[in-house]
């Protein structure tokens, strides 16, 4: 059986109809003094003025995991609820795995102490350094397209018959 999980403690809030003036400083320092405990602001969303929909309010999204918020929030801001889509966007807890490996890559010590032995200039291809191409590519190279031949040649034929009909038009 699996076991069950772990009820969610975190609650998401957000604080709607800020006015156009209000900037996250102003938001996060109304949030402080309010001195609510283990309440983080996430993301603030600032109101803007649109042509069709005119002045559109701000939005605040907080975390919180004290219950009785939501009554302090209230008497500082105009509209605050729960948020409809309740999901607590965390920081993520694993680092990445790969991060900063290529400085400990064989391949990427040699280039360096090779560039570096350079006195930091990079290396000049030769001759044999160009690029080796395949025999198809040669071919096509030498001869043009591959379907340029077959383009040019249906080309040929439907002019070839349309001067027949045109022929056959001026005996008629």
């Amino acid at each position: 059986e699996r076991p069950h999980r772990r009820p969610r403690t975190m609650v998401r809030l957000v604080v709607r109809r800020l006015p156009l003036s209000a900037t996250e400083e102003e938001a996060r320092a109304k949030v402080s003094e309010l001195g609510l405990e283990k309440t983080k602001v996430q993301y603030f969303v600032a109101a803007k003025r649109t042509k069709r929909r005119g002045v559109v309010p701000g939005r605040l999204y907080l975390a919180t995991q004290a219950e009785d918020v939501l009554g302090k929030l209230l008497s500082a801001f105009p509209v605050a609820e729960k948020a409809p889509f309740d999901k607590v966007f965390r920081d993520p807890s694993r680092k990445d795995k790969r991060q900063n490996t290529w400085k400990k890559s064989p391949a990427f010590l040699e280039d360096f102490k090779a560039f570096q032995a350079n006195g930091g200039a990079v290396p000049t291809t030769s001759e044999n350094d160009q690029p080796k191409t395949s025999a198809l590519v040669d071919f096509i190279n030498q001869r043009g397209s591959l379907f340029g031949a077959s383009q040019a040649e249906s080309s040929r034929k439907k002019k070839k018959k349309k001067q027949q009909q045109q022929q056959q038009q001026q005996q008629q």
